[in-house]
């Protein structure tokens, strides 16, 4: 349980923080609500959560995506890879990859399908390799559907997440 004076902490935080809503709105959030966003972030890292509010809200954001869908091995078996710059991820910086099932080839807007898939080491190389997680998570896509990734970084130290970067790739036939 958090004291007053963290609560206070979290309320100023909030107000020296602002965020960007969905519309290009900026919004103050409340401390609670502050406190939760940073928090919800450190704990999909596997991180503890802070009941003290971070001295900033510093995250490096991706400059390139690219998704990469190919077979591999013998027999052959589906890969799927993000590459992304900088690589590595800047220090005390995680990758988050967000996808979608496998979907028509036709589709353009698919916002409301991102699904969080993996989250890398901090510090990450690239290309990241997210085929188990992405298997696991949607079972093996059909040949000729498109499959769509974001890409976010997100630093540990504070809890802030990046914009994220998109991409997506059509899955091909096994050879």
């Amino acid at each position: 349980m958090l004291s007053e004076e963290q609560r206070e902490a979290w309320r100023q935080f909030a107000a020296a923080f602002p965020i960007v809503d969905v519309f290009g709105n900026t919004i103050a959030l409340t401390g609670i609500a502050a406190y939760q966003r940073v928090n919800r972030v450190r704990a999909i890292l596997g991180l503890l959560p802070l009941d003290d509010p971070p001295a900033n809200m510093d995250v490096v954001a991706p400059d390139s995506v690219e998704l990469q869908i190919a077979y591999t091995g013998t027999p052959p078996a589906l890969s799927l890879k993000v590459a992304f710059s900088p690589s590595p991820a800047p220090s005390g910086h995680h990758v988050e990859v967000w996808a979608t099932k496998g979907l028509s080839a036709g589709r353009a807007f698919v916002s409301s399908e991102l699904r969080l898939v993996a989250v890398s080491p901090a510090g990450q190389a690239s290309p990241f390799d997210f085929t188990a997680q992405y298997l696991e998570r949607f079972g093996q896509p059909t040949a000729g559907q498109k499959i769509f990734v974001e890409v976010r970084f997100a630093n540990s130290v504070n809890g802030a997440q990046s914009r994220g970067l998109r991409d997506f790739a059509i899955v091909p036939l096994a050879p």
